[in-house]
């Protein structure tokens, strides 16, 4: 039996989380703002970021 096949925006918003409870464990606040800030990216932002990124290749 296969495992189910995840969209690529569920793994963006797996990674998302990923990252936010990576920030949670920072003791410094001005490194957890920052890294929390980073993960406030929506998907198609990111999308059209990336577009961007391999436009310019």
């Amino acid at each position: 039996m296969g495992l189910p096949s995840c969209s690529s925006q569920q793994w963006y918003d797996m990674g998302q989380e990923w990252q936010k409870d990576k920030c949670n464990k920072l003791i410094d606040m001005q490194e957890r703002n920052r890294c929390m800030n980073s993960t406030k990216t929506s998907y198609e932002d990111y999308q059209r970021q990336s577009e961007a990124v391999k436009g310019t290749k």
